[in-house]
């Protein structure tokens, strides 16, 4: 990947998050309505059905675009699995990681541009 090829990755990347500043993917009007969501709702695979079967004995789970946590908080609830939400708007991830700590999950959040994180992996 060439330099020219990294800028243009980060310029898509900002673009992105401007439209998603304005309102985070899965963000529910109130905590009380995201948490009756992921409490009681069916099996994430039944919502997910290409899911089925990897989630039991997965080890280490990573969501990129989490938004404000709904499938990763689902998963950590449905499966008591460590997992990983990544997002880049604080506001999603202020949201998600209240959610977590209030069913006591172990799902941790980290507010990353995918982008960046990604190119730092390479």
């Amino acid at each position: 990947m060439t330099k020219q090829d990294k800028e243009k990755d980060i310029r898509i990347g900002r673009k992105v998050l401007n439209f998603y500043k304005t309102l985070p993917f899965n963000y529910y009007s109130g905590i009380d309505e995201q948490l009756k969501s992921i409490t009681t709702q069916n099996k994430i695979e039944q919502t997910y059905p290409p899911l089925k079967g990897l989630l039991g004995n997965s080890k280490n789970i990573l969501e990129l675009g989490s938004g404000a946590g709904w499938l990763t908080n689902s998963i950590a609830f449905q499966h008591k699995r460590k997992i990983l939400g990544l997002d880049f708007n604080q506001l999603a991830i202020d949201r998600a990681k209240s959610i977590a700590k209030e069913l006591g999950l172990q799902s941790k959040f980290l507010c990353e541009d995918i982008f960046v994180f990604l190119l730092k992996k390479l």
